[in-house]
C-alpha cells in the first residue's frame, strides 16, 4: 500500500491511498482466497496545535474506497446446530471475478516526524459499505483495503500502521 497526503492548508489535507492485498483464509467451516486492488480518497484534519519546527499531526478523516477484486471459494461446510450428525463438506474450487465494493470510511490517527521528512503513521478506522457487486449464491468474506466482511451488518473496523516520507515541494 502507498499513502500519500497534500497539504492545502495549516491544518486541512487531501489524503489517499492505494494498494493491492490478497489472502489466504483456511478455517473450520470455510476455505477461500481473495486478492484485488483498493483506491482510497478523502481529506485529513489535523486537531494537533504544533509548535516550534515540529511537523506531528493527530488527526481526523474521511476517506470513500473501491475495490476490485477476485475470491475462489475452494471449500465450505454446511451450518448444522448440533453434533449428532456428520458435517457435509461441499469442495467447489470455483473463482468468481469481476466484483467490487465501494465503502466510507472514517479514520482517527497520528502522525509522527522521526528525522527530517520521515513519519511514523498509525490510524484506527470505522467502515460502512455502500455497495458491493457479489457472487451469485455467495458473499464477499474479505475485500482489499476494507477487510474481512460480515453478513451480520455492513459495519467494518481497522487499523494501519507505515511509514511515510515527505517529498519536500516547497
Amino acid at each position: 500500500q502507498i499513502l500519500a497526503d497534500y497539504r492545502l492548508s495549516k491544518r486541512l489535507y487531501i489524503a489517499g491511498e492505494i494498494g493491492n492485498e490478497s489472502l489466504d483464509r483456511t478455517s473450520e467451516s470455510v476455505d477461500y482466497e481473495t486478492s484485488g486492488s483498493f483506491l482510497k480518497a478523502g481529506v485529513d484534519y489535523n486537531f494537533y496545535e504544533n509548535w516550534l519546527d515540529m511537523d506531528n499531526m493527530i488527526y481526523g478523516g474521511a476517506r470513500i474506497g473501491y475495490a476490485t477484486m477476485t475470491q475462489t471459494l475452494n471449500r465450505y461446510d454446511y451450518n448444522i446446530d448440533n453434533n449428532y450428525f456428520p458435517i457435509d463438506t461441499n469442495i467447489v474450487d470455483r473463482e468468481f471475478s469481476g466484483l467490487n465494493m465501494i465503502w466510507l470510511e472514517i479514520q482517527l490517527g497520528i502522525k509522527v516526524e522521526v528525522l527530517n521528512n520521515l513519519f511514523l503513521t498509525a490510524n484506527f478506522q470505522l467502515k460502512r459499505s455502500i455497495t458491493q457487486k457479489t457472487p451469485d449464491n455467495f458473499d464477499n468474506l474479505c475485500v482489499p483495503g476494507y477487510g474481512r466482511t460480515s453478513d451480520i451488518g455492513s459495519i467494518g473496523v481497522g487499523y494501519s500502521y507505515g511509514i511515510m516520507y515527505r517529498i519536500p515541494f516547497f
